[in-house]
């Protein structure tokens, strides 16, 4: 049960902060104002390192598959990004009643960023952009999501 939960960069919110939320909490508001958005972020932070909660979300909106897989990729991991900015970071941070803090972080890191950050100076080390680099140049993918805690 989370006693606080904030968002940041998720679909329609740039910053959203919940305070004091309780065991039941009422969520309303006219359409097109967040609320199913809310729901959805509270849906991956609970999942933390899923990424098949991404696509479902999407499922669950009636979004599906393209012709080509590379679009189908671009438009399901976009989508959850304010205006379709991959660029932005995606930041889920949750505690709950025992004072448990979990924070979930989402970017979307491509071939490119990879090839010209050879000092690693963006990753926490370099066994971290190693394992970027070595998933982005043996598929075909030009870019994926990135999950950290």
């Amino acid at each position: 049960m989370y006693k606080s939960f904030h968002i940041k960069n998720f679909r329609c919110f740039r910053e959203l902060k919940m305070e004091n939320l309780e065991r039941v909490n009422l969520i309303a508001g006219e359409n097109n104002v967040g609320k199913t958005a809310l729901l959805e972020a509270l849906y991956i932070h609970c999942g933390n390192y899923n990424p098949e909660f991404i696509l479902k979300i999407n499922e669950f909106r009636g979004i599906t598959k393209l012709q080509s897989i590379n679009s189908w990729e671009s438009m399901t991991r976009d989508s959850i990004f304010p205006n379709f900015d991959n660029k932005l970071i995606i930041e889920l941070y949750g505690n709950d009643k025992s004072s448990h803090y979990r924070r979930l972080q989402i970017k979307v890191i491509s071939r490119s960023d990879i090839l010209s950050l050879q000092n690693g100076t963006e990753f926490s080390n370099l066994v971290e952009l190693e394992k970027y680099k070595n998933i982005l140049l043996s598929s075909e993918s030009h870019s994926i999501l990135s999950f950290e805690s």
